[in-house]
């Protein structure tokens, strides 16, 4: 989506809820995704859930993934007002190659 850059946050090890600073900063970006949605009724978002592959199993991390996107989607919807028929949850267990810090995240993109 023209000018909309993806928006990330990263999740606690093991868990599928932000904590405090993680939600200030979607909390940052919800302004600019309700503009977005106001500006562009076709709109469609998409929050990609991931977990790193260093730590836990691949059917948690599946979860953990599936479970993220999931809780933004929801955050979304019910804290912003965003219509959840405008949102797709995907989900993907990224595999370890840098800092498995940064594969614990929801990124939401926009086209």
């Amino acid at each position: 989506y023209a000018g909309m850059q993806p928006i990330t946050v990263y999740f606690p090890i093991g868990k599928a809820v932000l904590d405090e600073p993680e939600l200030k900063h979607l909390d940052f970006y919800a302004g600019n995704i309700i503009e977005k949605v106001d500006m562009d009724p076709g709109i469609e978002i998409t929050v990609m859930g991931s977990a790193d592959s260093n730590t836990g199993t691949a059917r948690r991390n599946g979860y953990l993934s599936e479970a993220r996107g999931q809780y933004i989607m929801k955050i979304l919807s019910e804290k912003y007002g965003i219509d959840t028929n405008k949102m797709v949850v995907k989900t993907k267990v990224v595999k370890a190659t840098g800092n498995p810090v940064m594969d614990r995240a929801a990124v939401i993109t926009f086209k």
